[in-house]
């Protein structure tokens, strides 16, 4: 999970992600993984690696201060 993670948080190719999570500290709460600073989401890395890569069906099960800025970019 955290070697999927590196690889998408730092690539715009196809997906955006880049983009997606830009301005947002995401933090896993299963595995030892955080990116980022900003407005915070936490959650399993599962669900990060979906929200960050567009699922935003993923965001209800998602927390934090950032989660409506996530939310809007999926």
């Amino acid at each position: 999970m955290e070697a999927c993670l590196e690889f998408f948080q730092g690539s715009n190719t196809l997906i955006g992600t880049k983009r997606r999570i830009d301005g947002i500290a995401l933090v896993a709460t299963d595995v030892d993984w955080q990116h980022g600073a900003g407005l915070t989401v936490r959650g399993r890395g599962i669900d990060l690696l979906m929200a960050a890569t567009g699922r935003g069906s993923a965001c209800a099960n998602l927390s934090g201060s950032g989660l409506a800025t996530l939310e809007s970019r999926c």
